[in-house]
């Protein structure tokens, strides 16, 4: 029986060699497909694995676990280059998704899971990047509407910091190394420097850090839209699409601004201006603190009247005078219908004895205040 089991495991051998299907080279180095080793000639790879397709064997795949029939919705995990042709670009390609692990392998960096809904490719860690950007052509977008009502719905927004709880992003299972220390086994040093810096990444993770940003249930009243869930209920807040909205937001207030009077003049900047002047101008304030007076009152000190003369502008689209005591409460109004120069009359017997200021209020601007004396 050995005879025999030996003499075929020579004949298996024998056939790996000549059709040169799968060698393994004197250096270590394994070859699936056919022996190119000469395109390795500083012989950095452990291990080719050749495709069928064309003089440089291209479309080489490698399945993990069962490749799966293609009546079946096959292809399950494997290992590619991409296409049908020699394209050297890698494919990775998992049917139900993929999974990135560090550690022991319990810790999930990220993933994209195909049962997720639009859950889109999830991280569980922090990202940084030298820019982004996000797919915006024109002739791709359809029913392009300008954003209703943004200053007010932003004016409904408030910021917050707070901490926050990290998303669950274990696998599972125990920890391999501190089961070994756990029973006593001999490890060596490497792996000792290893546990050591697992635990010590695993207590970073749970520093707690402070937060910038909104409250989700603020967000989903305004912009709906703009907060998802997963299938796990976990929020998320989109946001990069917020930026266009405080921009709407930018131009209403800008237009709000000048509809209550005040000219906003926005100046391009020239050649070599480090960049655009906003001018401010008051034209309508301007005139009133041109033409509007307010006179001291005459007598002063008074008792049983005295009378305030003022000048409002002709053009001017509302004028008050009001009479206030010292602790600014006020006592009396009057609204001035006489515009240009006119006066006006108080009664000393409306007021008990002591000082009072008064001010010309002419289109919701103070012009001046004056003090004067009741006596009795």
């Amino acid at each position: 029986m050995k005879r025999i089991t030996l003499a075929l495991v020579l004949l298996a051998a024998s056939a790996v060699g000549t059709s040169a299907q799968l060698e393994i080279k004197s250096n270590g180095k394994v070859i699936a497909g056919p022996d190119r080793s000469g395109d390795d000639q500083d012989g950095v790879l452990s291990m080719s694995v050749f495709g069928k397709i064309g003089e440089n064997r291209a479309g080489s795949k490698l399945a993990f676990g069962d490749f799966g029939k293609q009546e079946n919705v096959g292809w399950n995990v494997f290992l590619g280059e991409w296409g049908n042709e020699d394209s050297d670009i890698l494919w990775l390609h998992g049917k139900y998704g993929m999974r990135m692990t560090s550690w022991d392998g319990t810790f999930l960096l990220g993933e994209w899971d195909i049962f997720n809904g639009n859950g889109g490719f999830m991280i569980y860690d922090n990202v940084r990047a030298d820019r982004m950007a996000v797919s915006s052509a024109d002739d791709r977008k359809s029913n392009v509407v300008n954003i209703p009502y943004a200053l007010y719905r932003i004016m409904q927004l408030n910021g917050k910091t707070y901490s926050y709880s990290k998303l669950e992003n274990t696998i599972g299972g125990s920890n391999s190394g501190q089961t070994r220390m756990e029973t006593g086994s001999d490890i060596t040093e490497k792996e000792q420097v290893d546990m050591m810096r697992m635990e010590q990444a695993r207590a970073l993770r749970t520093i707690v850090s402070t937060r910038y940003g909104l409250l989700a249930s603020e967000l989903s009243q305004q912009f709906p839209e703009l907060v998802e869930s997963d299938i796990d209920g976990n929020e998320f807040i989109n946001y990069m699409e917020l930026v266009p909205v405080l921009i709407s937001a930018i131009n209403e207030l800008y237009e709000a601004i000048e509809d209550a009077g005040v000219e906003l003049n926005v100046q391009a900047p020239a050649n070599n201006a480090k960049g655009a002047k906003v001018g401010i101008y008051h034209e309508k304030q301007a005139l009133v603190t041109d033409e509007a007076r307010l006179y001291q009152n005459s007598p002063n000190p008074f008792s049983a009247e005295t009378v305030i003369e003022y000048q409002v502008p002709t053009n001017a689209k509302s004028a008050y005078m009001y009479v206030f005591n010292l602790n600014g409460e006020m006592l009396q109004s009057y609204a001035l219908t006489q515009y240009g120069h006119g006066s006006v009359i108080v009664s000393g017997g409306t007021l008990a004895a002591g000082m009072y200021v008064y001010s010309l209020v002419v289109d919701e601007q103070i012009v001046d205040t004056k003090q004067m004396i009741l006596t009795k």
